[in-house]
């Protein structure tokens, strides 16, 4: 397994003990694309953070392949990518780009440049160009950019591209796609809409709400490309808000 996580638990001390997530255990195989669902506040940013070693986990255990998630992290094995492409500012897009190359750890005998990514995300034309004259889709794509380049073989992604509008969005993700079927990286990648998570990933983990417990572990075996007019479609999405709307907890989410 390349991710293996066992009876993890985290709680958060703020003047009073916040219990994020309960008990998980994880496996995830090399190459798999998973979406994690379920309600906000239920701790699916917690799980990525902890497998990013940006928070040490309150029980339990995360190996990263014979690593741990700090280990992983310093050999390169991990990429993230959040809902805030973090871009500096003062920098052109080839300078951040520059910037990250620099921290690259190579694997691959023949990495990518900074050009070929520019090209392979649609941002050749605006290599000169600096973060805050570019859209917010733009600078997703050059947060992409930045995520090939660190050739990780595992992206970590926390909803990031939950703040663009649904067309710049529904372009991304298909672009995403893309991208993970050329560099087959796995991936785990948070969202809030079931569709997307119906079309891009091949394993669905629905959380339930806090404590965050992983409630259900659905594989989503439809064949690409997954029209939402397919009867399987249609049948995954109602399992998948079933389930949201009246976890095993007991639990009703008026929000999903």
């Amino acid at each position: 397994m390349q991710i293996s996580i066992q009876s993890l638990s985290h709680q958060y001390f703020n003047g009073k003990t916040t219990h994020a997530l309960e008990d998980i255990h994880l496996d995830i195989s090399q190459k798999q694309f998973v979406a994690l669902i379920g309600p906000s506040g239920c701790g699916k940013s917690t799980l990525i953070r902890l497998i990013a070693n940006l928070i040490a986990p309150s029980q339990g255990e995360i190996r990263i392949g014979e690593f741990h998630p700090k280990q992983a992290i310093e050999n390169g094995q991990v990429a993230w990518m959040a809902q805030s492409p973090a871009l500096l500012p003062w920098l052109t897009v080839e300078g951040n780009l520059r910037l990250a190359e620099r921290f690259q750890k190579v694997k691959n005998q023949q990495p990518l440049s900074v050009e070929q990514v520019l090209k392979r995300v649609g941002l050749e034309g605006a290599a000169d160009q600096h973060p805050y004259t570019l859209s917010g889709g733009m600078q997703q794509r050059l947060a992409l950019a930045r995520l090939l380049l660190q050739d990780a073989p595992i992206w970590l992604m926390d909803e990031p591209f939950a703040a663009l509008d649904e067309l710049t969005r529904e372009r991304l993700t298909e672009e995403l796609f893309s991208l993970w079927k050329d560099f087959s990286p796995t991936v785990l990648w948070i969202t809030h809409n079931i569709h997307e998570a119906i079309k891009l990933s091949d394993r669905i983990l629905v959380f339930s709400e806090q404590p965050g417990r992983i409630v259900a572990d659905i594989p989503t075996a439809i064949p690409h490309p997954r029209l939402e007019n397919n009867p399987d479609f249609q049948e995954l999405l109602f399992r998948l808000r079933s389930i949201l709307h009246h976890d095993p907890n007991g639990n009703f989410n008026h929000a999903a």
